[in-house]
């Protein structure tokens, strides 16, 4: 879903430019990381440094121009697609060649892509990438890479159609390059039917946890949802035993049973229904965020999926970050006692 690349800064050379379709390929190249990439970098920026090295001379070519436009965009803070850079912990001596720390990062990342130039592919097409496809940049456009790309960001088939497989590697590379998760889902406050959101989250984690690139004792994930409509303006207790049980019986028991944090965010919706920003579902990655159409309660009891549709988003960031801004629901304090749920679980029950 998220296509992983990483560039040898020779790739954007402006030399390589008087090739007439040359362009054209680092264009769709870059808008594909705009969409739904994200560029890989060494820890010590050595990529990223010498790659802004040669972008910035395509400002005052002709062809160039709209390149180093799409690449410059990339860099800006709070940009939307801001994501699309990480910088990851592949350290390199200085004295090593810039192929070798291109290459070596693509290989410890897992990188979906390595783009070179032309004399660069030649030069290392001999080399063991493992599962990285090594791609000159005049060949990107026809490349199996840019194809699986675009079906990722226009073509996906609704998950019922998906093997558990192929939606398991979907996850796997929407989040691995991520330290968090965060859960957006407004159903999950009516407190009720919770095990099913329960198997839709943990599928989610548990693929991320097991195949992040990031150590388990970095990751955290977090939830968002609110006061349901339904019980907004009752009685005091009702809304605070929705939110017990969410607690209770949703969130504890995905820490208990993956071993990351996890925090959960109630929050209240403006009072006027048209003003609502909460309909939409969605999981949220450091790099991008997908909208699940139907949220988070489509795994079945068999482990296959129900019918959803998935996409790649980039646009949503602002939304969501309203989303989180919305005000806090503080729970009535009230006095529990133990309760034995299904599940075992001792949880609280309001008097």
């Amino acid at each position: 879903m998220l296509l992983s690349n990483v560039i040898l800064p020779e790739a954007f050379s402006a030399d390589n430019f008087s090739d007439p379709v040359y362009h054209l390929n680092t264009e769709i190249f870059l808008l594909g990381v705009h969409s739904n990439g994200i560029l890989l970098f060494d820890a010590e920026n050595r990529l990223r440094n010498e790659l802004i090295e040669q972008v910035d001379k395509l400002a005052g070519i002709p062809k160039g121009i709209k390149s180093h436009a799409l690449f410059t965009d990339l860099l800006q803070p709070g940009k939307k697609n801001a994501g699309g850079l990480m910088r990851t912990t592949c350290s390199f001596n200085a004295a090593r060649h810039v192929d070798d720390v291109a290459v070596n990062t693509a290989i410890k990342c897992k990188a979906d892509v390595l783009l070179v130039d032309p004399a660069s592919h030649s030069r290392l097409a001999a080399s063991d990438l493992g599962n990285t496809q090594l791609i000159s940049v005049p060949d990107y456009i026809e490349s199996s890479s840019e194809i699986r790309r675009r079906r990722y960001s226009e073509s996906l088939p609704t998950t019922d159609k998906m093997s558990p497989l192929e939606f398991d590697r979907l996850v796997v590379g929407a989040t691995r390059f991520s330290r968090w998760l965060r859960f957006y889902d407004k159903q999950i406050g009516h407190g009720r039917s919770l095990s099913r959101f329960e198997r839709g989250m943990e599928r989610i984690l548990r693929v991320w946890i097991d195949n992040a690139f990031f150590d388990k004792a970095e990751l955290s994930a977090e939830l968002y949802t609110v006061v349901h409509e339904s019980i907004l303006g009752e009685n005091l207790s009702d809304q605070s035993a929705a939110y017990n049980r969410v607690k209770c019986d949703l969130v504890e028991r995905l820490h208990d049973k993956l071993g990351i944090p996890i925090k959960m965010h109630f929050k209240r919706e403006p009072e006027n229904k048209e003003e609502s920003i909460c309909h939409a579902r969605y999981l949220e990655t450091q790099s991008i965020a997908i909208h699940f159409e139907k949220g988070f309660d489509f795994i079945k009891i068999d482990k296959s999926c129900s019918r959803t549709t998935i996409r790649p988003e980039r646009i949503s960031v602002t939304h969501l970050n309203e989303y989180r801004k919305l005000p806090e629901y503080v729970p009535e304090i009230i006095e529990l006692t133990p309760l034995e749920s299904d599940s075992g679980r001792k949880k609280g029950r309001l008097r």
